[in-house]
């Protein structure tokens, strides 16, 4: 045949076109045929080979020939009989040989069938030999028996020992109704029979399955007799626990048939939730008894979900149980107020309890997130106790706040009638926001508490706190709660140290304490803390914007607080504050602005008994010039209806600032009344430079007409300032009892410390320094009675060890009387005063 012109053919293919389109289909081929290529990798399963049978494998075809391939031809002699050969069919690229002799050596090829035509079907793959076993005698597995505490619900755990020359096992079970046995095979002599009913007797039996073949299988066992438990038993597995989930889903709040004859769910093992993703179990309101026992690898993690913990809600009890470590439990949701993150459980609701719980897991939360239960806001009363938090509490660095934030070692956010008793914190707390103009609330034991009742519970964890954003609203940093409303605390401790490191821009305040950040109140409820410790360190630091700092031992800031009674309590950690705005650092309370008692609720706002043995140190960044007052027990109480009384200090008090320096060794500034009081720690002022220094034994300044009686000083005075000036409002003064004071009368007071004045300062006003009072009558007529006036004055000398103290000179019987007040401002009487040196 001629081979067509290049224009024949676009004749031709036009032609075609013209023709019927279904026609052309039907005339082409749908696949063109291939030659097959003869199967490789022809090999024999591993541990297939019996005494009659051997199991064949190799490669899936290639994709080119995919399709083409209708059948595989596996032919196969003994190589004693190579011509009398055998050949069986298969469809897949594996196949078991049956019918086989023992011990003997076959020879075994295969080859590709095409699903076109046999001429198109591949040649023989290379022939491979492999020789069959002898038949081996197997034995019946004996010693069937129960592991007791595998049982559960809805499963049995067998075990047996190995039998002779088994492969494998096959075991049968069935229930005495049952007419038929189920059967599974196990490779080990451990099974797990699983899916059983609950509450029924089984038989069980087990064979074993020889090497050489079925035929060659052994008989089954003796068989045994085991029950599973009622539900009502307990939880014993991970199946266990996800049955009583799927209960409570169903409606059955309480825990259903899983409830004992005393109520109670209770967990019989250890459980293990790796490779399961959890969802919050969403209300429980039985009670769950951990028995003891601890939960790993429970992970939850959710943008959407809004209540995050092993429950979601919880108006029940949960009691005795641990998450350890391996455990998880992150909120992402970055939108809404309703977000609360806790291990155990994410929201509280009336009258729930939670009791000897312990948690290792990290909580991760942008709303509310607590060590043990994100939040409790209903009303009716809830109890937490004899718990404990090891994971980390955090808002993590990369997420914006939407909301205000409240984090803490047992409860994010705790609120009416919340009871917290001997629960302790052991993780760290800390929010790494980097921006947004919200609250920060973060305690060891709550972030925030109102009308809370919290008793002997401690924080032992290093809070390291870090906030950075110049757009942060007020942050309340507190060892036992951030920010309390109407709450009172009885015998609590904290001994973690708490660092709020300097930011790049600032904070906006920052309201710090060893028991509470600040604390507010209402108009009718008493609020009592109550032999409460801070032993740790505490150091707030702020950057140079304009923003307030309030530091306390026990409390940091006391606002709108009316009967407020502090009682019995003690400072013993050192405490370090910047200031850049108007602030007060305190042993025990920093700042107490609280309202007089207006609804008559029976007592006054007091600090009673309380005892700081801690050195406080008062800074300021930069060339700021805030006031800030600093003191042994309170930095300034600002209400003339709140007492100070009974109130021991022995710390070292540091003023550091430039100007405006305030510090008393029990008050900086107060407008109540102080009695009963001691001071044995040293004031001093390092760095003044000009404008207001007021230093003194017991209170700086007292900026209303009230009462300082019964109080005693014995620590000493020490300015190192550059300068003095007596122009109005630059006043720099140091006072054995008090420096500033406006009126009323200073009584049975005694004054046994030295005040040293820096000889090198521009000294104009050497008369505003008195054994008593430097500055009297500044607003009013002063008295001062009955009074024990010792110590004595001299220069600070920088090259002594002790600043010159002891090159200061004593008053004496005879010159006492012209050092009793140094400024006169307003009628000063002295009356029935005397000398003494203690």
């Amino acid at each position: 045949m001629k081979h067509l012109s290049l224009l024949g053919l676009l004749l031709f293919f036009a032609a075609v076109s013209c023709s019927d389109d279904s026609d052309v289909l039907n005339r082409l081929p749908e696949k063109i045929p291939i030659k097959l290529t003869a199967p490789s990798g022809l090999e024999i399963a591993q541990g297939s080979v019996k005494s009659n049978q051997l199991t064949l494998n190799w490669p899936p075809p290639s994709q080119q020939q995919t399709g083409s391939i209708a059948s595989y031809t596996v032919s196969f002699a003994t190589k004693e009989r190579p011509k009398e050969i055998f050949e069986q069919t298969c469809y897949s690229n594996k196949h078991t040989l049956t019918g086989l002799e023992k011990l003997t050596t076959y020879l075994i090829r295969i080859r590709a069938n095409s699903s076109y035509d046999s001429a198109y079907s591949s040649e023989w793959s290379e022939q491979i030999e492999m020789t069959t076993l002898d038949v081996l005698e197997v034995s019946m597995p004996e010693n069937l028996t129960l592991i007791a505490e595998g049982v559960a619900s809805s499963q049995l755990q067998i075990k047996w020992d190995q039998a002779k020359n088994a492969d494998s096992y096959l075991v049968a079970y069935k229930t005495k109704s049952e007419t038929e046995f189920h059967e599974t095979t196990a490779e080990t002599t451990f099974c797990t029979l699983t899916d059983l009913e609950q509450n029924t007797v089984y038989q069980i039996k087990v064979k074993s399955i020889s090497l050489s073949g079925k035929e060659y299988d052994s008989d089954f066992c003796e068989p045994i007799t085991g029950q599973t438990f009622a539900r009502s038993a307990g939880i014993f597995n991970q199946t266990d626990f996800l049955a009583f989930a799927a209960t409570i889903a169903e409606g059955n709040t309480d825990g259903g048939d899983w409830k004992n004859a005393e109520g109670a769910v209770v967990i019989q093992n250890d459980l293990d939730f790796s490779d399961i993703a959890w969802t919050p179990i969403p209300t429980f309101s039985g009670t769950l008894d951990g028995n003891g026992k601890t939960i790993s690898n429970l992970v939850c993690s959710s943008s959407v979900e809004t209540m995050i913990g092993l429950f979601a809600q919880l108006s029940g009890t949960i009691r005795n149980l641990t998450l350890d470590a391996s455990c998880a439990f992150t909120s992402t949701a970055t939108s809404g107020i309703n977000h609360y993150t806790g291990s155990f459980v994410g929201k509280l609701l009336n009258s729930s309890t939670i009791d000897n719980c312990t948690n290792k897991a990290t909580v991760t939360a942008l709303v509310s997130g607590g060590g043990i239960a994100g939040a409790k806001l209903d009303k009716e009363t809830v109890t937490i106790s004899n718990c404990r938090n090891y994971g980390t509490v955090v808002f993590p660095a990369e997420y914006t706040p939407t909301t205000d934030i409240y984090l803490g070692g047992i409860i994010g956010k705790a609120e009416t009638k919340t009871t917290i008793s001997d629960c302790t914190n052991f993780g760290v707390v800390k929010s790494e926001a980097s921006s947004g103009g919200k609250y920060n609330g973060l305690g060891g034991i709550a972030g925030q508490a109102a009308t809370c009742s919290i008793i002997r519970s401690t924080n032992d964890a290093v809070a390291v706190v870090e906030l950075s954003a110049a757009s942060f609203s007020t942050a309340f940093i507190g060892g036992i709660t951030g920010r309390s409303y109407a709450s009172s605390y009885t015998s609590c401790t904290n001994n973690g140290a708490i660092r709020i490191n300097e930011g790049t821009n600032g904070n906006r305040v920052l309201q710090v304490g060893g028991i509470a950040g600040t604390s507010y109140g209402n108009n009718s409820s008493p609020i009592n803390y109550v032999d409460c410790r801070n032993t740790a360190a505490i150091e707030a630091v702020t950057s140079s914007v304009d923003k307030n700092t309030y530091l306390g031992g026990i409390i940091g800031y006391v606002t709108d607080n009316i009967g407020i009674v502090l009682s019995g309590c003690l400072n013993s950690g050192d405490l370090y504050a910047t200031a850049v705005g108007t602030s007060g650092v305190g042993g025990i309370v920093g700042s107490m602005a609280t309202k007089p008692d207006t609804k008559s609720i029976g007592r006054e706002s007091q600090l009673a008994s309380c005892t700081n043995s801690g050195a406080i140190t008062c800074d300021v960044i930069g060339t700021k010039s805030p006031y800030q007052h600093c003191g042994g027990i309170a930095g300034v109480v600002s209400n003339a209806s709140a007492t100070i009384e009974e109130c021991i200090n022995t710390g070292t008090i540091t003023t550091r600032m430039k100007t405006q320096a305030v510090a008393g060794g029990i008050v900086g500034e107060t407008k109540g009344a102080v009695s009963g009081c001691t001071n044995r720690g040293d004031i001093i002022a390092t760095r003044h430079n000009n404008n207001y220094c007021n230093l003194a034994g017991i209170a700086a300044r007292v900026m209303a007409s009230t009462k300082i009686s019964s109080c005693r000083n014995y620590g000493n005075i020490v300015y190192m300032g550059a300068k003095h000036s007596k122009v109005d409002r630059n006043y720099i003064g140091f006072g054995g009892i008090v420096s500033e004071y406006h009126s009323g009368t200073i009584d049975r007071c005694e004054q046994y410390g030295m005040i040293l004045d820096n000889p090198s300062a521009t000294a104009t006003n050497a008369g505003a320094i008195g054994a008593i009072v430097a500055l009297s009558g500044a607003s009013g007529r002063a008295t001062i009675s009955n009074c024990v006036i010792g110590g004595g004055f001299g220069n600070y000398d920088n090259q002594a060890a002790d600043y010159g103290i002891s090159k200061a000179t004593l008053l004496t019987e005879t010159d006492f009387t012209t050092r009793i007040f140094g400024l006169e401002v307003n009628p000063t009487t002295v009356t029935g005063c005397t000398y003494g040196n203690n």
